[in-house]
């Protein structure tokens, strides 16, 4: 019952983690009260028998640390973003396409990265697959249209920054008509 002393951290003691022991308090022979605190500051206590201790380990080392080089954790976490960002970035459906629509301060880049298209700038148009890329100039009007059997998906960059207010959008309607 003695080995537990203020300042040790330990694990077992309560289900939602290590904690570290601030206090303990022996009453009598067979029970510890045991202050103790969380990682999130809380403190609280708990009565402790011979049973319990069985139960209580000593943590050693820290269960999620960090001790890295931050810039390689950096550049990691960054080729891990761009490998997952198909799952976040701009796609356009199998036969699908997007509203026709320009930028009147904001020049774009498409980096297409996954499936096959067609991009329309101005009356000009070509065919995008990955590993291609496109600048769109402020004010050229641009669709993008998917013409294979899997989702069209790119990396969308604009500057200065994509805003709603920036975008006008085309109505095919009233452009045929």
């Amino acid at each position: 019952m003695h080995e537990l002393k203020a300042g040790l951290r330990v694990r077992g003691l309560v289900a939602a983690g290590d904690v570290t022991i601030v206090a303990v308090e022996p009453h009598g022979d067979a029970i510890l009260n045991v202050v103790y605190r969380g990682d999130d500051g809380h403190i609280a206590d708990r009565l402790l028998t011979f049973e319990d201790l069985g139960r209580i380990e000593v943590a050693t080392g820290r269960r999620w640390s960090f001790d890295a080089d931050g810039a390689a954790f950096k550049l990691a976490s960054e080729a891990r973003r761009i490998q997952l960002a198909h799952l976040f970035d701009p796609f356009a459906a199998v036969g699908s396409s997007t509203i026709p629509h320009y930028h009147v301060q904001a020049e774009e880049l498409y980096f297409f990265q996954r499936g096959t298209g067609v991009l329309r700038m101005a009356d000009e148009e070509r065919s995008v697959r990955p590993g291609d890329c496109a600048v769109i100039p402020p004010g050229v009007e641009h669709q993008l249209t998917n013409t294979g059997n899997e989702d069209l998906v790119l990396l969308c960059c604009c500057a200065p920054a994509y805003s709603d207010e920036d975008t006008v959008l085309i109505d095919p309607l009233v452009a045929a008509g």
